[in-house]
């Protein structure tokens, strides 16, 4: 995973309003998100068909859940579509697949019927460009624009003097111009608007602007020249907020069951083309759990080494894979697979020796660890990965040699563990130890 942008501002930690389950999306995508305080009931379902999409936005919204943001891509040459829920008990409608003719006369029609649009999403098919709507209960004013940028700016401009606030931005190409497409409601609080910039340009503005009491509410890219550029949508706020970017669909929903957690409401999505197919993105969360136990020791701890006191001979400190598992749902423990300092190096000098597997041997036939050996199966010499104490050595009745070493990093005591496995002690040694 890449090294993630985030600023969190959180009050009371308090347990989730609702069920929140995950259908898994695969593996091309890469998803970014926007959370702002909250603790009412959410939901996050993705990689879905058409059919698969609507049918759950039917199911979630007899629950009084509201569907707030949708996303469609292209994932494996399939059309894809993401969305999140808040709670929510007023009216709603969804519209999708139509030209724009068909969409803003919807557009019209509903807003008679106090229904308010919240979210837009546009996509080209079959060389005709299509529109999607989320609509909400609203009595507001409101306000559809497209056009280029200097006009979709002047308008967002004039629009702001007269008591309406961008809450959603879309940018396409249409014969050849880049245009843009944006939806207003009431408002006279704080806003701003930020346009095609890089990340790093992107974020130095989001924090900025979260210490001006800004919040981001609205967030889409697009590639030019072969550069990411980036939008977004800020109004007023003082409340908690977060940004995670960039990631995988096991990375983001963890960060998204992570936050939940912490009264943390994903509110925005933008999914980009990301460079890994299948077999090298979603791929840390295992079919089945692996828990590896080795024994304790004085030394060997499941906390700092060295606070064992005196175990007892069938204690151990169990090894756990990098996930967490919550009812029916599992999801990548992100302090396991993100962090700053990387103060390995391989462990052998010997040019002979091969990497055999790491952690997976094949997608969908997980390892969870890395093998070396030479060709010709001769011993070579196992270095430490890393600086470090040895706080355990000795035999397992599956890995046999085995030695355990602690890794301080980053101010951290004992941030790390490096294991190694399958170690040789001699052949006598060994072949007494397990026949034994």
């Amino acid at each position: 995973m890449r090294n993630l942008v985030h600023r969190t501002i959180l009050g009371a930690m308090l347990l989730v309003a609702a069920l929140s389950l995950i259908r898994p999306a695969a593996a091309e995508p890469l998803f970014t998100g926007i959370w702002e305080s909250g603790s009412d009931g959410y939901y996050l379902w993705g990689g879905a068909s058409w059919a698969d999409f609507t049918k759950k936005w039917e199911e979630l919204g007899k629950q009084n859940l509201r569907l707030i943001r949708v996303k469609t891509y292209l994932d494996g040459g399939q059309r894809k579509y993401t969305g999140v829920w808040r709670s929510g008990a007023d009216g709603y409608f969804l519209w999708a697949g139509v030209s724009w003719a068909d969409f803003t006369k919807k557009w019209d029609e509903l807003a008679k019927q106090n229904l308010r649009l919240i979210d837009i999403e546009t996509y080209e098919e079959a060389g005709q460009r299509k529109y999607i709507g989320v609509w909400r209960a609203g009595s507001d004013a409101y306000y559809l624009w497209a056009g280029s940028w200097n006009d979709f700016n002047s308008k967002w401009a004039e629009l702001g003097k007269q008591g309406l606030r961008l809450i959603d931005v879309e940018t396409y190409v249409e014969g050849g111009q880049r245009k843009y497409v944006g939806v207003w409601r009431s408002g006279t609080d704080g806003y701003y608007l930020w346009a095609g910039v890089s990340w790093a340009d992107f974020t130095k503005k989001w924090e900025e602007l979260g210490k001006q009491n800004l919040r981001l509410i609205d967030i889409t890219s697009y590639d030019e020249g072969g550069q990411r550029k980036y939008i977004g949508v800020w109004r007023s706020g003082s409340s908690g907020y977060y940004l995670w970017a960039g990631v995988d669909w096991e990375g983001f929903t963890a960060k998204w069951h992570e936050l939940g957690k912490q009264n943390l409401r994903l509110i925005g999505l933008d999914v980009t083309p990301g460079s890994c197919d299948n077999a090298c993105a979603n791929q840390v969360v295992a079919q089945d759990p692996y828990n590896y136990g080795i024994t304790e020791t004085a030394s060997h701890c499941p906390g700092l080494p060295g606070t064992c006191g005196s175990p007892g001979p069938n204690d151990s400190v169990v090894y756990h894979w990098p996930v967490d598992v919550d009812g029916g749902s599992r999801f990548v423990r992100l302090s396991a697979v993100t962090f700053n300092a990387a103060p390995f190096t391989l462990p052998f000098s010997d040019p002979a020796v091969k990497r055999r597997g790491i952690w997976l041997y094949s997608p969908g036939s997980w390892h969870h660890a890395s093998d070396y050996s030479r060709d010709d199966e001769s011993t070579f010499p196992v270095k430490a990965a890393a600086p470090g104490a040895v706080i355990f050595s000795g035999w397992d009745d599956w890995s046999g040699n085995t030695v355990i070493i602690s890794h301080d990093a980053g101010g951290v005591k004992d941030a790390f563990r490096t294991i190694y496995m399958h170690l040789r002690n001699g052949a006598s040694h060994d072949c007494t130890a397990a026949w034994s």
